[in-house]
């Protein structure tokens, strides 16, 4: 694991970033600990579920010493203080999910996730998830990105 705590790691950690080179970010060490409060309703007949989560962070090392929020004193809550889940299953076995994560910062540091799963009873259980905006990654959780990834989930 790489930690970027000395001037010459963040001048390196500038140059990663000024090159797109995403290998060196995967390998920076992140971490926090917090406390949460989730609140989840489930509902049998409507098939609907709805959850929420609240964080309070008692550390974090996530200090930015790249890019244009080097040094600005950004952390892991300015992007991921409250996340919000809607989850419809339907009746042949389908799942539907959007996720919406907000920080600190509120919708300009706001991502959202949507995930469906096909169908849960297939022996390989193809899931499918769209990400916009922030928190990809942890080790560079301040880049907005846009992807679709394909895989499967398995759950017991």
């Amino acid at each position: 694991m790489t930690e970027v705590s000395t001037p010459q790691e963040a001048a390196k950690a500038q140059l990663a970033y000024s090159s797109n080179d995403h290998v060196y970010f995967d390998s920076i060490s992140r971490g926090s600990n917090y406390f949460s409060l989730n609140a989840m309703i489930e509902s049998a007949d409507t098939m609907i579920d709805y959850s929420a989560k609240i964080k309070k962070y008692v550390s974090q090392s996530s200090e930015i010493t790249w890019g244009p929020l080097a040094g600005s004193n950004t952390s892991i809550a300015d992007y991921d203080r409250v996340k919000l889940l809607f989850q419809y299953r339907t009746n042949t076995k389908s799942e539907y999910s959007v996720e919406w994560t907000i920080g600190d910062q509120g919708l300009s540091t706001d991502s959202v996730n949507i995930s469906f799963l096909p169908n849960k009873d297939w022996p390989l259980p193809i899931y499918i998830r769209y990400h916009s905006g922030p928190m990809h990654t942890l080790s560079n959780y301040t880049e907005n990105q846009s992807y679709m990834g394909i895989g499967f989930e398995f759950i017991p």
